[in-house]
């Protein structure tokens, strides 16, 4: 993604962070997350797509989601104080499925 033209990624961040903040509303309460908590967050992502990418490409992809978390405000910064990574898996879509990524959110 870094090879791209600014203003595309910069939409690619944008609709990302969107579906972060809606991944994250749909969770607060499920898991009884604070908002603006000030404790630690475990993120587990599942990314679903076309095809595997490989496995430092898989992390990095993490950066994007992680920033959305802390612009929405369900965590107050990016650091390891307050979000640990947890499981980051991928497999390939089935036929007639819809790429995804999927974010769990747990208390650390």
């Amino acid at each position: 993604m870094l090879r791209m033209h600014w203003a595309k990624r910069s939409r690619i961040n944008r609709r990302i962070y969107r579906e972060v903040w809606a991944s994250v509303l749909s969770q607060v309460k499920k898991a009884d997350l604070p908002l603006f908590g000030g404790q630690q967050i475990l993120v587990h992502l599942r990314r679903i797509g076309k095809r595997k990418i490989d496995q430092d490409n898989l992390v990095g992809s993490a950066k994007a989601v992680i920033d959305g978390l802390r612009k929405c405000g369900a965590i107050r910064d990016d650091t390891e104080e307050f979000v640990i990574l947890g499981n980051v898996s991928q497999r390939v879509v089935k036929k007639g499925e819809t790429p995804r990524l999927k974010v769990e959110l747990e208390r650390a």
